[in-house]
């Protein structure tokens, strides 16, 4: 059976997958074919139910639940670890009057700021891949930009100032971490694959630093930053004991945010933009 299987290149997916895909680990009966994208290309595949098994943003599985139902393990979720807004502008902006760049109109980080900051307008939001945010804010074409990934780590080297932790924001409102990304499965795979993947994954997340010196070529193969600190810090940040099982947190947290979605009319307005 082939099984196409979808993930970010960012180190903490190449972290968790690379096992699988540079053949180290592997499910009976199943071969693994796996595909790389950038979240919101993984976000907007979703919405069709493209990919067998995928790994997206929690916003992007909120709109693509139809297809898919979520999985315990591979979560991007934990404390300090929110979408940023930066910029690189003197003073602190107006955010109601400010153009502000994306990082994917299905990206868990644009709707953390919507429902943070209700005021800004829709009008005033641009989107573009999350790494060229950075850049792009820094050079003024947008008045702020929301970072996410290996940008957390690298911002200040663009010139921009952190103007809000979004993940701060929202542990400070509902004491629970911050739900991110997450991986899910089809519905109609569940029942024969949902856990046999699930006990893979765990077991590739296990075994983190025993794996074939392969690995670590593939980790940094695909990273958009390519200092070795920055990596690691990325790993360490995002893979964590949320990514080995959601848990009860875990599961609370993507409700709450989904809650808080539903109350502010978000999900609808949203879809309707697309």
């Amino acid at each position: 059976m082939l099984i196409n299987l979808a993930y970010s290149p960012c180190p903490n997916d190449t972290a968790l997958f690379g096992s699988i895909a540079c053949g180290d680990l592997s499910m009976p009966g199943v071969t693994l074919k796996t595909h790389l994208h950038d979240i919101e290309a993984l976000n907007q595949y979703a919405q069709t139910g493209h990919y067998d098994i995928t790994k997206l943003s929690v916003f992007g599985y909120l709109k693509s639940q139809q297809h898919y139902q979520l999985l315990n393990v591979g979560a991007a979720l934990g404390f300090g670890c929110g979408p940023l807004l930066v910029s690189a502008l003197d003073q602190h902006p107006d955010l109601s009057k400010c153009s502000i760049l994306f990082p994917g109109r299905l990206t868990t980080a644009y709707l953390l700021f919507r429902i943070l900051n209700p005021d800004s307008p829709v009008r005033n939001h641009h989107f573009a891949p999350y790494n060229e945010v950075a850049q792009r804010v820094a050079a003024k074409e947008f008045d702020c930009g929301v970072i996410i990934h290996e940008t957390r780590f690298t911002y200040q080297n663009y010139g921009l100032k952190k103007l809000m932790d979004l993940g701060q924001a929202w542990e400070n409102l509902t004491q629970l971490p911050i739900p991110l990304g997450c991986c899910v499965i089809k519905h109609d795979l569940a029942p024969s694959l949902k856990e046999p993947f699930t006990q893979l994954v765990r077991k590739g997340f296990d075994q983190r630093g025993k794996e074939s010196e392969k690995v670590p070529d593939y980790i940094q193969q695909h990273a958009t930053e390519l200092e070795p600190s920055v990596i690691n810090k990325h790993i360490h940040l995002y893979l964590n004991d949320y990514t080995r099982d959601l848990g009860q947190i875990g599961h609370q947290a993507i409700q709450a945010l989904t809650q808080r979605a539903e109350s502010a009319g978000l999900l609808d307005e949203i879809a309707c933009s697309q």
